[in-house]
């Protein structure tokens, strides 16, 4: 059936990469695009882009002006993302005020369907270490950190919205992101390109869950189509530990192994003087490297529920790493390039 979806910020990895699998399906896709955004990740893609911020509802009427509103489809990818250490009065503003801005359109106009990308961060994490697996009611104060909070905070505002005005929404919740159409810097492609350039020489110990993001999009797709009014859905794939992690990329780059990998309880215990050594060498401290793995080290997701309503097939994660490592290295040829161009025409 071809509808009509209308993606907030089709630039960053996942957004693109869902407007590509929109247009395979043969989809009619319109995209916002911040006015300061680049819309490189959207070059050549046969899409509308429509200007606009979430953060001010007037610059958002041609972008939900369409003529069947009932019949399409919403899905909001617009974030900041930061890690949970990150304090940054910004985060709440986008998340959260942005994400009401749009969830208020949608209610006003009588969307079909809402699609928002939370997080699995905005889920509690168990004690006893079982696997985490989809809740009803989030709470801000149960989550650590501003991005967590942020997103917990605006999930339970549509949960709110379905419940009392009777919005179409369904929510899923993505693990860590891996795989190609990263245009910009994030955790994973920084700590890539790190040990590419031979720029990780010691390991910090700890565990993260990562799901291919070209899987993440087709869930999202399917939570579209086929999810249940109001549910949540957890997309995540596989927990693998910061050696695994290493290891893969040494089996695809052939590079030499690790030979130093410290504790992160004594990496946490040194980071003091571990950054202010390696700030003299103008290079991160492994424990900032590893910050991806570090933060989470245990927490384990559940995506059982997304399997069974989404029929949600993750991919091996080695093969996602692999394509990973190609996206960085095709990125970086393409900006020496560029470089090299701006050169010569200097």
């Amino acid at each position: 059936m071809t509808r009509q979806y209308l993606v907030t910020d089709g630039i960053n990895q996942l957004g693109n990469t869902i407007v590509r699998l929109l247009l395979d399906h043969g989809q009619t896709v319109r995209v916002l695009v911040h006015p300061e955004q680049d819309a490189l990740p959207l070059k050549g893609l046969p899409v509308e882009i429509v200007h606009g911020d979430i953060l001010v509802k007037e610059s958002l009427k041609t972008f939900f002006e369409i003529e069947n509103p009932r019949e399409a489809v919403v899905i909001h990818t617009a974030e900041k993302r930061a890690m949970a250490t990150v304090r940054d009065p910004q985060i709440h503003r986008i998340n959260v005020q942005g994400t009401m801005n749009v969830t208020d359109i949608c209610v006003k106009k009588r969307y079909g369907r809402l699609v928002y990308i939370g997080s699995a961060h905005a889920i509690p994490v168990k004690s006893n270490g079982e696997d985490i697996s989809e809740i009803d009611h989030f709470n801000r104060d149960l989550v650590a950190g501003d991005y967590a909070k942020s997103k917990a905070e605006a999930t339970q505002y549509i949960l709110n919205k379905v419940a009392l005005n009777g919005l179409n929404a369904v929510i899923v919740h993505p693990s860590g992101i891996i795989g190609p159409y990263e245009f910009g810097n994030s955790e994973v492609v920084d700590l890539i390109r790190e040990y590419l350039s031979g720029d990780i020489t010691t390991a910090v110990t700890g565990g993260y869950d990562f799901a291919d993001v070209r899987d993440v999009a087709q869930g999202v797709l399917s939570a579209a189509e086929k999810g249940n009014k109001g549910s949540c859905y957890i997309l995540s794939n596989q927990h693998i530990s910061s050696k695994e992690f290493l290891d893969g990329l040494q089996d695809i780059t052939g590079y030499p192994p690790l030979k130093k990998v410290v504790p992160l309880w004594m990496a946490r215990r040194t980071a003091k003087l571990s950054r202010l050594y390696y700030r003299i060498s103008k290079k991160q401290a492994p424990i900032d490297q590893f910050a991806l793995f570090t933060i989470y080290p245990n927490v384990k997701y559940s995506h059982t529920l997304a399997e069974k309503d989404l029929q949600y097939k993750p991919r091996d994660i080695t093969a996602s790493l692999a394509d990973a490592v190609k996206w960085v290295k095709r990125q970086d040829r393409s900006a020496e390039r560029a470089e090299k161009k701006e050169q010569k025409e200097a």
